[in-house]
């Protein structure tokens, strides 16, 4: 018995069926919208086009509707859509995190045979940022420039010098030979997370002066040898918090989930007109 099959067993005794699996119907003409009409059958062709559909959120739909298992489904089902939303390729780094929430704003109220939901959102994500700054440093490993920044409590204890030779990445040696060669140079901003991470290891690898970079971000300092002229570079790693919310407006039946985020009264849309999410079909 494979997974899909056992799964639907499952929910035939259970009554209740998990998003974007195929539900059981009662008798009559499914509408546009999903609602039941009246002819009395049970037809595909009456559901929304693109039936049957699912997002694979993994959140339990009800098949007998009432305003608390509405409630309660719309609220789990949101946080792991805006979950979604927030993760992004970065979500398996460790330098990022994400947390949502969300809440019913009113009763639902019941139209045709489902269910107006509004529910409000909100959430944050933390993302990581990182660039190198290399100087050009004199023989007591203070960097030449005039305006550089790094406090001299703040240099390597272990004066160490990376060999040039040990650098396999091209960006990073690109960054060390311009230093040595015009007594500064800057990278641009990585934003990738898994990016971020390997270049933190590979700078913690490669000098016994630095340390690998914790998940709150920081910075590193590593001395490097560039055919005969020293070069002091830093790693700094930064995370961005920024947060993002609003509201969300459901129908939901035994058949559909719609869904249409609103900033005012005049965004609320009929239940057509909002995206579907979700459509399983009838047996």
């Amino acid at each position: 018995m494979d997974s899909h099959t056992r799964r639907a067993i499952l929910a035939s005794f259970s009554g209740i069926a998990l998003a974007g699996c195929t539900g059981l119907s009662e008798s009559g003409t499914t509408t546009e919208n999903g609602s039941l009409g009246e002819s009395g059958t049970t037809s595909e062709d009456e559901l929304p086009e693109g039936c049957p559909t699912s997002l694979d959120l993994d959140v339990r739909w009800p098949r007998e509707l009432d305003a608390d298992t509405v409630g309660e489904f719309v609220t789990a089902y949101e946080e792991a859509y805006f979950l979604r939303r927030l993760r992004g390729s970065d979500s398996k780094s460790r330098f990022y995190s994400v947390g949502v929430s969300a809440y019913i704003n009113e009763e639902p109220t019941q139209v045709d045979t489902g269910y107006e939901v509004t529910v409000i959102f909100e959430g944050y994500a933390e993302e990581p940022s990182m660039f190198f700054m290399a100087y050009e440093v004199d023989s007591e490993g203070i960097p030449k420039a005039e305006d550089h920044n790094i406090k001299e409590s703040r240099l390597p204890k272990d004066s160490e010098y990376v060999s040039i030779e040990e650098v396999e990445d091209q960006r990073l040696r690109e960054i060390l030979e311009s230093a040595a060669e015009s007594g500064t140079a800057k990278s641009d901003f990585i934003y990738d997370g898994a990016e971020i991470e390997q270049y933190a290891e590979l700078i913690a690898n490669l000098s016994s002066a630095a340390s690998l970079i914790d998940d709150n971000g920081g910075n590193e300092l590593a001395y490097f040898d560039v055919n005969g002229t020293g070069v002091l570079l830093e790693i700094d790693i930064g995370i961005v918090h920024s947060d993002a919310g609003g509201e969300a407006r459901y129908y939901v039946t035994e058949y559909v989930v719609r869904r249409a985020e609103s900033t005012s009264a005049e965004d609320a849309t009929s239940p057509e007109d909002r995206e579907l999410l979700e459509c399983r079909l009838p047996e």
